[in-house]
């Protein structure tokens, strides 16, 4: 899947651990929306997802 610039900045300040995985989950939410790009807004919709996902155990 493609990246906007902004995005792939954005991703780049993610931890090198953290960053695999961010990048699966922002391509996931970009590819449920119907998206070919991913923006900086899948990335943010991605975190925001997870962070809800721990809080609910």
């Amino acid at each position: 899947m493609k990246w906007s610039k902004e995005a792939e900045k954005r991703i780049q300040k993610a931890t090198v651990f953290y960053r695999g995985f961010a990048k699966k989950k922002a391509e996931e939410m970009a590819a449920s929306r119907g998206k070919k790009i991913v923006e900086v807004e899948d990335i943010e919709k991605a975190k925001k997802g997870k962070e809800m996902e721990i809080l609910a155990k």
